[in-house]
């Protein structure tokens, strides 16, 4: 199935799904409500965001496990309740969001590409997902290929997509390329997430060939970007989805 089937409720604006990574990341604070909604607002079809689990078992919405890079204290958000959290200032009047203040902003206006970043959230996340009935209008993403094993066996009707890491002396290697797109395909999963240097065209056919689209991250230069869409990709993960959308405008007149 291509991402457009597996996303039957979101309305493609793009030519590609244009995926906000953290949001707008480019002009707003990563991760916040404002990220999601200005990236809304300049079209995005997809808002990519991470999540963590609170000392007392809430989805928190930011990257790292301490809030230490992008608020004005260090806290470290397994050992933290979600009213100690609430009281990091991440800037532009922004606080940290939980996976329930995303959904109730957002539902309907846009998909959610939601990276894992922890263990012990694949219970919890089903349930969010039940409960907002959004099992099609999320990806569910992470590097820990174990968690989405999980998640699968739980919640197999949610589109899951496998991120792969930058392995730069790896990257020209076929045999590595072919490989990705294998185990993508032997656990099961929809897509992948692979380092956008990591894509070529032959990577790209080869996942087409076996039902597994590809949204490669993260991509903010313009050469690149027509590079990928040359390819074919299925999306582009991007921190300036502002100017990927005016391309791909400028691509279309």
């Amino acid at each position: 199935m291509n991402l457009q089937e597996l996303l039957p409720n979101i309305e493609k604006k793009n030519e590609i799904f244009v995926t906000a990574h953290r949001g707008a990341n480019a002009e707003c604070p990563e991760n916040t409500i404002l990220s999601f909604k200005t990236a809304i607002d300049i079209g995005a079809d997809l808002i990519e965001m991470d999540i963590h689990k609170s000392r007392d078992d809430q989805i928190i919405v930011m990257h790292d496990g301490n809030t230490r890079r992008t608020s004005n204290i260090s806290l470290n958000i397994s050992e933290s309740t979600l009213d100690e959290l609430k009281k990091a200032d991440l800037g532009e009047g922004q606080t940290i969001p939980i996976l329930d203040e995303v959904f109730e902003n957002f539902k309907g206006k846009v998909g959610f590409v939601i990276e894992i970043k922890a263990k012990g959230l694949t219970n919890l996340l089903k349930q969010k997902i039940e409960d907002y009935n959004l099992s099609k209008d999320c990806i569910i993403i992470s590097f820990k290929h174990g968690e989405l094993k999980k998640f699968r066996k739980i919640s197999p009707d949610v589109p899951i997509a496998a991120l792969n890491p930058s392995r730069s002396g790896w990257l020209s290697s076929w045999f590595f390329r072919k490989g990705v797109i294998n185990r993508v395909k032997k656990m099961g999963f929809e897509g992948t997430h692979p380092f956008h240097k990591l894509v070529d065209d032959q990577m790209v056919i080869y996942a087409h060939s076996n039902n597994i689209f590809v949204n490669p991250w993260t991509v903010d230069n313009i050469d690149r970007w027509k590079e990928l869409l040359a390819m074919k990709v299925d999306g582009i993960t991007t921190n300036d989805p502002r100017n990927l959308i005016k391309l791909l405008s400028d691509i279309e007149k």
